[in-house]
């Protein structure tokens, strides 16, 4: 890889994901610029479906590109990015059905849904964060015992994602947080004039979806304790980052209708340093 792609990829990943991308900076050199080569495919394909308009020929080119390594027509940047990521791929033998399930939530983004249940909206959620867990787990070396719990924390991190962007995706026309949930809370829908009318409905909606997310993260903690101990302090680092947005969303669930909070760079290279000290 030359430095020139090297440095789309750390750019791509940067610009899309805060606190993982200043936790990566403590993986050792050669695990961060892999890390950099899966996410820096994740966020390109985030943003077929996230930017408007939507991109759906780019996101069907960049799947069939992942699968052949037939680059012809991608731009520089994808380019650049899939070859990278068939590198890591076959370098690390990730199982092309995570590949297939990972485009598949992608491509349910193409248009305005809604998630019924808990149940349909793992379903997503496998595809969108579970695989990334998995393939993460090949390329810190993680031992196979530990791939359901580094699966779980991949679930955890987007389901925290889901709760602070409430807002954001009721623009986008997207409800992750299941229906029978807000339902059942006394919210008819999770938009903000909803939320208004029933503050504390809303409230109690988030807090307990926030319980949930900490009881799958807390519940993959033996897959941070099982890697390398040159990877535990990145993983830790991101793990706290989440936790740290978890506690401003409880302490002010209504920020989510405000802003997508993310915690400051200061606070996450603190976060960072404290990793690189901790017994």
């Amino acid at each position: 890889m030359t430095d020139a792609e090297s440095h789309i990829l750390d750019r791509v990943f940067r610009r899309g994901s805060r606190t993982f991308y200043f936790a990566s900076r403590l993986f050792p050199k050669q695990v961060r610029s892999e890390v950099a080569a899966l996410y820096a495919l994740v966020r390109i394909a985030d943003d077929c479906v996230d930017e408007l308009p939507a991109d759906p020929r780019r996101l069907d080119a960049l799947e069939a590109s992942c699968a052949s390594g037939y680059l012809s027509g991608l731009s520089e940047e994808d380019r650049a990015i899939v070859a990278a990521f068939r590198e890591l791929s076959g370098r690390h033998a990730f199982d092309p059905a995570w590949l297939t399930a990972f485009f598949s939530s992608m491509r349910a983004d193409l248009t305005p849904r809604t998630y019924a249940t808990l149940d349909d909206t793992l379903a997503y959620v496998h595809g969108s964060a579970e695989v990334i867990g998995l393939m993460m787990a090949k390329v810190m070396g993680a031992p196979r015992e530990a791939h359901p719990q580094a699966a779980l924390l991949g679930r955890a991190f987007q389901y925290i994602n889901m709760i602070r962007d409430i807002g954001a995706d009721q623009s986008l026309g997207r409800t992750y947080i299941p229906r029978d949930h807000y339902e059942a809370a006394g919210l008819a829908s999770l938009s903000e004039a909803s939320a208004r009318a029933n503050p504390e409905a809303f409230r109690s909606l988030v807090r307990t979806e926030l319980a949930t997310y900490r009881a799958w993260q807390h519940g993959a903690a033996p897959a941070i304790s099982a890697l390398p101990l040159t990877c535990r302090p990145a993983v830790r680092a991101a793990a706290s980052g989440y936790l740290r947005t978890a506690d401003a969303l409880a302490a002010d669930p209504f920020i989510v209708c405000r802003e997508v909070y993310k915690p400051s760079r200061l606070t996450l290279a603190w976060d960072a340093l404290t990793q690189t000290i901790a017994p």
